[in-house]
């Protein structure tokens, strides 16, 4: 007479709980401070889009790496106001060259990143005062940033996540007109496998070894 099988149901549900609840494995994305964006982007490879190699007043609504589609009108590219690297900015035909509260614009990655910051140019000085929106999470809000010498002016929206996205939305959740400078975007350079997923691996191994395991009485 032969024992049953060793049963491996339990133990194999419970490890992949276990990985579950790794930290290293969260969706979310992590709103971050300009100086906190910059450490959590360090060992990333980036991208800076600054709109300085095109014309004032041309219309842009593609670059190498994204898209761009707004609300309303088309992108334009602008000098008229404060930007966090000279020239240019980014702003709205609709307007003449700056994107009202109700205005939003979509960057639409040509690959999926990790990694994503943008200098709004406005007189809105509170956190949240403006959002971004990705196509795997529900949003990030602004962490209030100053970029110019002129005091309390300009925002600041960056975050990571470790799902990659594709498309990110700008929209102004407070009565402010704006426009927008520095795009920055990126992906990890090296994606390390977290020690839990290796001893989620060397568990799986073993139960294969158990459930061959066999013993008579």
């Amino acid at each position: 007479m032969k024992k049953n099988d060793f049963n491996t149901a339990p133990i194999a549900l419970s490890l992949i709980m276990m990985l579950l609840m790794v930290p290293g494995l969260s969706t979310a994305a992590v709103s971050l401070t300009r100086t906190g964006f910059q450490t959590a982007t360090s060992g990333y490879t980036m991208q800076v889009e600054g709109f300085d190699n095109y014309s004032d007043g041309q219309t842009l609504t593609s670059t190498p790496d994204f898209s761009m589609s707004t609300s309303s009108g088309q992108p334009i590219v602008t000098s008229a106001y404060v930007v966090s690297t000279t020239p240019n900015g980014l702003g709205l035909t609709t307007h003449g060259d700056y994107f009202g509260p109700a205005d939003t614009i979509t960057f639409s990655f040509n690959t999926p990143i990790h990694a994503f910051a943008i200098d709004i140019n406005t007189f809105a000085d509170q956190d949240g005062d403006f959002s971004a929106t990705i196509n795997t999470t529900s949003g990030q809000t602004e962490i209030y940033s100053i970029f110019s010498p002129v005091p309390t002016y300009g925002q600041f929206i960056g975050f990571v996540s470790n799902t990659p996205f594709t498309d990110v939305t700008i929209a102004a959740e407070a009565n402010y007109s704006y426009t927008l400078d520095t795009v920055q975007y990126g992906n990890v350079s090296a994606v390390p496998v977290p020690a839990a997923v290796w001893l989620f691996g060397s568990a799986i191994l073993s139960l294969f070894g158990v459930r061959r395991f066999k013993s008579d009485i």
